[in-house]
């Protein structure tokens, strides 16, 4: 174990450089791990001349296994956020996914495009042990399926569950663009929610940290006319919405407690 790694690295004077050799080859790691460090110093110095010449002689002398080589290219590419090299290597079939959560949670925050992250993460089929890194899986997901990210909540434990489904209704009304809002919406509502999960959902939005939520009380009466709650759905007020094609939440709800009461008539 080397401690206090980045007060070598990157070196910035020779002695520095010659104190980090002596430190890796003097600690207690596995030569393999020693020689995958200094592999990635060399990959870091070709980086300088466009070439792997140091990188590749030293791979070839040294008789590192390729899997370790592959592993460090990934690394160094994470290291230099070129994320797309990065996956290539880190998602090798010979490569264990070492220090997944590390890397999950690099593509989750630094890469702009989340499919990187779940590309790394349905490729590797990682085990994650940090709530984090679980977490930032579950961004990337509600941020390209509510379906898919709905699912994945279930099998957390139940506080997390609670919590991503609240990430997701966040998500949905809050970070979805202007094209995408009527469609992600309508799935939201259309959710298999068991008892529990409709508490959730209803207690978030019309009393929880939900309710700052643009449209929170407009998606919780769609959710409640999509499941045929419509004496449920009368109760609720203080909607402001605008009218489209001559309709709107009021007329709507007045049109619902009318056809109620034709069937009690009746």
């Amino acid at each position: 174990m080397i401690l206090k790694a980045v007060k070598f690295y990157p070196p910035k004077t020779n002695a520095v450089l010659r104190d980090f050799h002596n430190a890796i080859c003097a600690s207690s790691a596995p030569d393999h791990h020693k020689l995958s460090i200094l592999f990635y110093i060399l990959i870091d110095i070709d980086s300088t001349t466009g070439r792997r010449e140091f990188s590749n002689s030293f791979e070839e002398m040294s008789f590192l296994p390729k899997k370790y080589s592959i592993y460090m290219k990934g690394l160094w590419h994470l290291d230099h956020q070129d994320y797309e090299n990065a996956i290539e290597y880190l998602t090798y079939p010979t490569i264990l996914p070492t220090f997944a959560d590390e890397v999950i949670e690099v593509l989750s925050r630094k890469a702009r495009n989340p499919a990187l992250a779940l590309a790394y993460y349905y490729t590797t089929s990682p085990s994650l042990t940090d709530s984090k890194s679980i977490e930032c899986v579950f961004t990337a997901i509600a941020k390209t399926n509510v379906s898919e990210a709905f699912f994945f909540a279930r099998e957390q434990s139940a506080y997390a569950h609670k919590h991503m489904l609240q990430m997701l209704i966040s998500s949905v009304l809050h970070n979805s663009t202007s094209d995408q809002i009527a469609d992600r919406a309508t799935e939201l509502i259309g959710l298999p929610f068991d008892a529990e999960e409709e508490q959730w959902f209803e207690d978030y939005l019309l009393c929880g940290d939900g309710t700052n939520l643009k449209k929170a009380k407009d998606t919780v009466l769609m959710r409640r006319i999509a499941t045929g709650k419509f004496q449920e759905a009368t109760t609720i007020k203080g909607l402001h919405s605008k009218s489209i094609g001559g309709v709107e939440w009021n007329s709507l709800i007045g049109g619902i407690e009318n056809g109620m009461k034709t069937r009690l008539d009746i």
